[in-house]
């Protein structure tokens, strides 16, 4: 049986803004998913504070291709 996660905006957020210590570890649970070994869900309002910091950070560009990378491997949870 394959394991479902919800990922929350911090374990997203530490994967894109590369945020030591806690890098390693966020992206070994996105490598899970990416090769589906477990399933990953997010929500709205996570997507929407991953968009927020992004366009924050880097432009409009930049977020929305933090978004498509999410939700090119991960479920929205309605």
């Amino acid at each position: 049986m394959i394991k479902k996660v919800l990922l929350d905006d911090d374990i997203l957020l530490d994967i894109l803004l590369e945020r030591d210590p806690f890098v390693e570890d966020s992206s070994k649970i996105w490598e899970l998913i990416e090769t589906k070994q477990v399933e990953g869900y997010v929500t709205l309002t996570t997507l929407n504070k991953i968009f927020d910091v992004g366009r924050d950070n880097g432009g409009f560009e930049i977020a929305w291709e933090a978004i498509s990378e999410i939700r090119s491997v991960m479920e929205v949870c309605i």
